[in-house]
């Protein structure tokens, strides 16, 4: 079995190296336009990263953003990899992607021990057409050289993905609905996608580290209420995010959340 980039392996040198605002400059990600600036300005749209999103929205298939490029939205300076967008099919989609010019590649080697993210899902990239047809393989997924996107199934990630595209108000999705979605993912996940876990870990607690919403007063209330325990510990002050990093955290707070389902317990904020 392939093993993945040593970042990875260790999961606080991966937090550090993700965080780096200086390195590697020309992968550090403007926030994605909404909805309305992508489509009042197309050609400038189909130039960008974000193109994937414009012509899947042309073509009827509702999408919205997801992974890094979301996080950059909030004010966190996180490095980008590919792009990531959610959709009700991925395989459906990866074909209206095809049908403008993109072709797909091997899954990005960034994430081989999260195949949720890798080898279960299709990436593409915007490899020439020659060049595919002279190869006999798969081009390789490269998201320093050529970012490509991957397609994510919607409702594995438990997102309430609209039906059609004329319900899609924005590409980003609120700052509520994806610390809702990221937390509720994360504290069902099983043991043995543990790699994944710590992923979104990582996600959650940098909202916590660079986002300044999360802190306004009552912001809480925007969450649903089996999830706001979770906010509350991560206030904390002195609450470090590598704690999210466990299976013994991940299991605490499953537990919570179960006895505020069933009315045996009240979040409380804490100190």
């Amino acid at each position: 079995m392939s093993r993945s980039p040593s970042y990875l392996w260790n999961l606080p040198r991966f937090w550090r190296w993700l965080s780096r605002k200086n390195d590697e400059p020309h992968q550090m990600a403007a926030p994605p336009k909404s909805l309305d600036d992508s489509l009042s300005d197309l050609s400038v749209m189909e130039n960008s990263r974000s193109s994937p999103c414009c012509i899947l929205y042309e073509a009827g298939v509702p999408c919205v953003i997801w992974g890094e490029h979301a996080l950059t939205a909030y004010d966190i300076p996180t490095i980008v990899f590919d792009l990531f967008l959610l959709v009700h099919d991925p395989e459906s989609a990866a074909r209206v992607l095809a049908s403008h010019g993109f072709s797909r590649t091997t899954p990005n080697p960034r994430f081989y021990n999260i195949p949720q993210m890798s080898h279960n899902v299709p990436r593409l990239g915007q490899t020439p057409a020659s060049a595919v047809h002279d190869m006999a393989d798969l081009p390789k997924g490269d998201d320093v050289n050529a970012p490509g996107v991957i397609l994510l199934p919607a409702k594995y990630w438990r997102y309430k993905l609209p039906l059609t595209v004329n319900e899609v108000d924005n590409f980003i999705p609120s700052l509520s609905t994806l610390l809702n979605t990221l937390i509720g993912v994360w504290i069902d996940l099983p043991d043995n996608a543990a790699f994944l876990r710590d992923h979104i870990a990582i996600h959650i607690g940098y909202f916590y580290e660079y986002n300044q919403d999360v802190r306004k007063p009552d912001f809480e209330n925007e969450l649903a209420a089996e999830n706001r325990q979770v906010h509350f510990e991560l206030l904390r002050d002195h609450y470090s995010p590598y704690a999210f990093l466990t299976k013994k955290c991940q299991e605490h707070h499953r537990n919570i959340r179960n006895q505020i389902r069933l009315g045996r317990y009240e979040p409380r904020k804490v100190t």
